[in-house]
């Protein structure tokens, strides 16, 4: 006769795993301060459908050329009392380090998949200068629509 043993540790730790996939929404952590640096970003739209691909447009009003990630963007919702942060979708990456001139606008794209709830919306994205300390700069605000 063959004897069942209980679940062992990672069996459990996969089913906590899993029950935070199904969460509507994923919550990290208040938000960190804007830095000082002029860098703009202005999303394509003031509202999306769920569905919709969305992008965002970088003007550096700086002297600095900026390097940013290729995917490392953060989706903050606004909450009664200010903005939290949505945890990102775990999603392959590749090691890419775009760069911003100065003066010359680019535009790329963001993911709004963490946007799970219908509300108003803006992005953080994370830069560095070639000899400057790293800061983050936030996008007009934008709405989530059903």
């Amino acid at each position: 006769m063959r004897v069942r043993r209980p679940a062992g540790p990672f069996v459990l730790f996969f089913a906590f795993l899993a029950s935070g996939a199904c969460a509507r929404d994923s919550i990290l952590a208040p938000v960190p301060p804007d830095g000082a640096a002029n860098v703009e970003l202005r999303t394509d739209k003031a509202a999306y459908d769920r569905s919709e691909p969305g992008s965002v447009t970088i003007a550096n009003q700086t002297s600095d050329t900026l390097y940013f990630g290729g995917c490392h963007d953060i989706l903050e919702r606004q909450v009664s009392g200010g903005w939290i942060e949505m945890a990102p979708i775990p999603s392959p990456c590749p090691a890419l380090l775009l760069t911003s001139l100065p003066g010359v606008p680019i535009t790329t794209g963001f993911d709004r998949r963490p946007a799970t709830s219908p509300g108003t919306y803006r992005l953080r994205r994370g830069f560095q200068t070639t000899y400057g300390t790293p800061f983050f700069r936030r996008s007009n605000t934008f709405l989530i629509l059903e």
